[in-house]
């Protein structure tokens, strides 16, 4: 495991049960990095047990995370080691988004997300403005664009395009920052 700790990677804290039930708090933050393994993480819980005052610590279990996005947190203390890691290096890789596609799929899946993620907006407006005027390639002449309602427009395209429409579906997430939005076909 890496040393150094990157500011904001994910982190799980780690807890000796056996501490835990003779009243006394015991353990350890781990930070996941990109060059992190399951075993790192592995060897970091037992680094933990073994300066535990309790003879023969050997149970443990996650008891908080840190920098993991909503919706995931709760999730990692039942995951094993191998798929923590894996959504841990996903979102450190694709952040908010990669949560948005698991709270909507319950699964991480690369392929599926890059497959389906059509982007991030800072509103539900900025994408119905790219869809309309790049995406669909629509043409409003300049001196028009400042009297479009684009409230009306953003409203009615959501509608649209987020309603089940010949068996595909778009689906926005709003984010931390912004929206996400993924096509599901």
């Amino acid at each position: 495991m890496s040393s150094t700790v990157v500011k904001d990677s994910p982190a799980i804290y780690v807890a000796s049960l056996s501490d835990y039930n003779a009243g006394t708090l015991h353990g350890r933050w781990i930070h996941i990095d990109e060059d992190t393994t399951a075993d790192d993480v592995y060897i970091g819980i037992r680094e933990m047990l073994a300066e535990s005052n309790e003879v023969g610590a050997e149970e443990w279990e996650i008891h908080d995370t840190d920098y993991w996005p909503k919706g995931i947190a709760h999730q990692a203390a039942g995951w094993d080691l191998e798929d923590l890691v894996k959504a841990a290096h996903l979102i450190l890789e694709h952040g908010q988004a990669i949560a948005c596609y698991y709270e909507h799929t319950g699964e991480f899946n690369e392929e599926g997300f890059t497959d389906h993620y059509l982007g991030w907006w800072e509103s539900a407006e900025s994408f119905a403005r790219d869809e309309l005027l790049e995406i669909m390639d629509f043409k409003i002449p300049d001196q028009l664009l400042a009297h479009v309602n684009w409230d009306t427009l953003t409203r009615d395209l959501m509608r649209d395009r987020f309603a089940a429409y010949e068996g595909t579906r778009h689906h926005l997430f709003e984010g931390e920052e912004g929206v996400h939005i993924f096509y599901q076909g």
